[in-house]
Formats: structure tokens, C-alpha cells, sequence
């Protein structure tokens, strides 16, 4: 055998040897946090729902109860605007702050989504730059799975919008 083909057996070797210390390392890791979590204390259930039953003359009501969800730390000024639109409304407050979070996490969503769009634009741009990327192939398929993860994410963004404006129209 030649030289060149002994110096690329050998860095094989040495990759290969390199590969299975990291696999097993990695097996060590798993092991220790299976029994990690073998000896963590099990999570406490949630409260379930109760069903309660009113009886009023001639009438069964059932009321589903769950139990509140505290908000702690809440700004006061806060509670009172979004008390003052309740009331105005005649809706509950919680159906109040369950709309403007809604609100809230679709924007940041849309915000999200959007800024990840660019990011990925600007790796395809990164990509087309000659001598960024020699070998063709490589710069293919990277350039594939960018596309595919653009038209994704442009997916969401439809998905969202479509959401938003439908939400907006009732």
C-alpha cells in the first residue's frame, strides 16, 4: 500500500477510536441521568377539576370549578386597566387577560418568526458569496435545507396571520 493510503487509514482509525470514546462517554452521561431522574421524587399531580352540584326548586345545575391561576408579581395599574375593559365589556377578567395574552404571543411569535426568516435569508445569501463554500455539493444541500426551513417558516407566519386576521374579522 502506499503512503497516502496508509496516512488515510490511520486518520480513520483515529477518527473512528475518537467516535467510539464519545459514544461511550455519551452512554455514561445517559446512565447517570436516567438514574438521576430514577431518583428524583415524582411530580405532584395537578389538582383536578371538580364537579359541583347546585340545587336549586326543580332544577340541577352543574358547575365545572378549576382552581385560579395566580398571577404573582402582577402590576396593580395593570389589573385595574385590564379590570376597567372587563367590566365595559361585561366579560370576566380573566377572559380579558386571556385575549390580551393571546394578543401578546402571537405578536412576539410573529416577531420571532419573522427575525428567524431574515437570519436564515442572510445564511442563504452567505452561502451564494463565491468561495464561502468550495465544495458544490455541501453548498447545495445547505442551500436546500435553508430553503426548506425558509418555506416553513413562511408557513407559520401565514398560518399565524391568517389566525390574527380571523380573530380580528369576529
Amino acid at each position: 500500500m502506499s503512503e497516502e493510503l496508509k496516512e488515510i487509514l490511520d486518520g480513520v482509525r483515529k477518527a473512528l477510536e475518537d467516535l467510539r470514546r464519545r459514544i461511550e462517554a455519551q452512554e455514561r452521561e445517559i446512565e447517570e441521568l436516567r438514574l438521576r431522574v430514577a431518583r428524583a421524587p415524582p411530580p405532584e399531580p395537578p389538582e383536578p377539576a371538580r364537579i359541583v352540584h347546585h340545587w336549586a326548586p326543580r332544577r340541577l345545575e352543574e358547575r365545572v370549578l378549576t382552581r385560579p391561576i395566580p398571577i404573582r408579581r402582577l402590576d396593580r395599574e395593570l389589573y385595574e386597566r385590564v379590570k376597567r375593559i372587563a367590566e365595559a365589556r361585561r366579560l370576566p377578567v380573566g377572559e380579558v387577560m386571556n385575549e390580551a395574552l393571546r394578543f401578546y404571543l402571537e405578536n412576539y411569535d410573529l416577531a420571532y418568526l419573522e427575525a428567524e426568516k431574515m437570519r436564515l435569508a442572510n445564511r442563504l445569501a452567505e452561502i451564494g458569496m463565491p468561495g464561502f463554500i468550495q465544495d458544490e455539493e455541501i453548498r447545495e444541500y445547505l442551500k436546500s435545507l435553508y430553503m426548506e426551513k425558509l418555506e416553513e417558516i413562511e408557513e407559520r407566519i401565514r398560518e399565524l396571520r391568517r389566525k390574527v386576521e380571523g380573530r380580528e374579522k369576529a
